[in-house]
Formats: structure tokens, C-alpha cells, sequence
């Protein structure tokens, strides 16, 4: 028996997955080692001999109905990654970026052997969460003792009841970030990319008393040096920020010309000169 997926796109959940996976790859063999090079193949490796491996291991068993819609939610929520996945490869690339002892203990064709152990999607993304958990409680005083600059973080807006939007500009402005909201911004996950700050913009939700609750990842329009598109909007740990959060930042989001435009999904689409609605679906 086949699954369908989409009866309007008419294919079934066997078929999605394998094309998701492919493109999926094939992703990360261009865009994501073009600006990272130093990675050297290792991050779309590890991403195979765990996400991939689970998934392809779903296939194979043809497991009932509800995990191969989950596979594909994981791979494709929402277009491409689920936010659950991009949190995996955010680990991994932390993880290579800190050069962990674990990746040094490996299999005989040179896979980690944590990476391996895993049966489900489940598992990864409870892996992730407990590394980047430790990760950060390790790291918190060390951020939080770096005094932050101007050089490190700039005031970009200032809204109601005394928040604030701050852009980040240094990797020791990242790392404080990922100490207060447990998340993996921090670590040397994006050390490389808050620097390319003609590409990327790296921004923060501040309350009156500076502590952060919502952080955003931006690409950036080099031509007009404004932002693009919005790839990430994330809360505390990884969560789905507050919505009352949510609704301060519609004001900042409508200055830069970003429609809010699925409040259930947290999905943002770049519109210059449109109104901002976070009831639209």
C-alpha cells in the first residue's frame, strides 16, 4: 500500500520522501559548502548517517502510515526543513566547528558511532537538545562576562512598552545570545556567517531590562543591503516564540518591509510596502 501525500499533487509518500531526500543532499553538496567550506564534506556526511540513514531505514521497513508522514514533516514542513531538522544540522555543524571528541570515535567506514545508534528522528533531535543544553550551561558565564560593545551589537529599533531590536554583529554577541536562550545561535554554529555582514543579518527581541526572548536569522539583499527573507524565528530553546513577542516584532517587521503572514506556522515572506497581518493564513 502507498500513502498519499498530496492528493492534489498526486504522489505518494514513498516517492516525496526519496525526492526530498535527493534535493535535500544535493543542497548541502552546493549552497551550504560553497560559503562554508572548511567543513569539508562532513556536515552533508553526518546529516546522511543520521537523518537520512533513519528516514531511508522508514522506507525500507515500510513502518505504518503516520511515520512516513512524520519523515516527510521533518524533511519538508513548511517547504524545506522542518524547524526540528534544521536544529539537528545546527548541532552537527557545532559540533564539527568545535571539533567534539565523539566525531573521533568511529565506525569502520568512518561514521561516528553516536551518530549510528540512532533508530528514529525522535532520538536525533533529543541528542541535539541535550548537547545544545549542556553546551549552553557550560558556556553561560563565560558569555556572559564578555561586556558587549558596539562593535559586537548595534540598537536597530526601538518599539513599544521599552523593548528593542539589537543586530549582532560579532561571534562573542552570538555565544551571550545562545547562553540566555539555550539555543544553538551560539557554540561556532554561525561564527562564519554573522561576519558575512553583507549576507546576513542576525537580530534580537530585547525587553526593557535587555533580556532576550525572540532571535532572528535574515538573508540579506546585497544590492540593497535590506533584508530579504527571513529563514529563522526562534523563541527560548528552540520554541516558537510567545505570541505576544510575536506581535511587538510585527511593528519592526513592517518597517523592513516583512509580511507576517501564518501565525499557526511562524511563516514570513518579504513585501515591501505591504501591511502587516498576523491573523492572516
Amino acid at each position: 500500500m502507498t500513502y498519499l501525500i498530496d492528493e492534489n499533487i498526486g504522489c505518494n509518500a514513498e516517492d516525496y520522501i526519496v525526492n526530498k531526500i535527493k534535493s535535500v543532499m544535493d543542497y548541502f553538496d552546493g549552497y551550504i559548502f560553497y560559503e562554508e567550506k572548511d567543513l569539508n564534506g562532513n556536515l552533508r556526511n553526518f546529516i546522511d548517517c543520521s537523518i537520512m540513514r533513519v528516514v531511508r531505514n522508514i522506507l525500507s521497513s515500510r513502518k505504518k502510515k503516520t511515520d512516513l508522514i512524520a519523515a516527510k514533516d521533518f524533511l519538508s514542513y513548511q517547504g524545506f526543513g522542518s524547524r526540528d531538522f534544521w536544529h539537528v544540522v545546527d548541532w552537527l555543524r557545532a559540533a564539527i566547528r568545535n571539533n567534539e571528541p565523539w566525531l573521533k570515535n568511529v565506525d569502520d567506514q568512518g561514521r561516528p558511532k553516536k551518530l549510528m545508534k540512532f533508530s528514529s528522528l525522535d532520538q536525533i533531535v533529543a541528542e541535539a537538545d541535550k548537547a545544545m543544553r549542556l553546551a549552553a550551561e557550560r558556556e553561560y558565564q563565560k558569555a556572559m562576562s564578555v561586556p558587549m560593545s558596539t562593535e559586537d551589537e548595534e540598537v536597530v529599533d526601538r518599539l513599544e512598552d521599552g523593548y528593542y531590536v539589537v543586530r549582532m554583529l560579532t561571534p562573542a554577541a552570538l555565544d551571550r545570545e545562545s547562553a540566555q536562550m539555550q539555543h544553538c545561535i551560539g557554540q561556532g554554529a554561525y561564527d562564519d556567517r554573522v561576519k558575512l555582514t553583507d549576507k546576513y543579518a542576525y537580530h534580537s527581541l530585547r525587553d526593557r531590562f535587555g533580556k532576550p526572548h525572540v532571535t532572528i536569522e535574515a538573508y540579506l539583499n546585497r544590492s540593497l543591503g535590506s533584508i530579504e527573507t527571513i529563514s529563522q524565528i526562534q523563541g527560548k530553546q528552540n520554541r516558537r516564540p510567545d505570541e505576544k513577542y510575536l506581535l511587538v516584532l510585527c511593528h519592526f517587521l513592517e518597517k523592513i518591509g516583512v509580511l507576517f503572514l501564518h501565525a499557526s506556522g511562524i511563516r514570513f515572506l518579504h513585501a515591501p510596502g505591504a501591511q502587516t497581518d498576523v491573523n492572516a493564513q
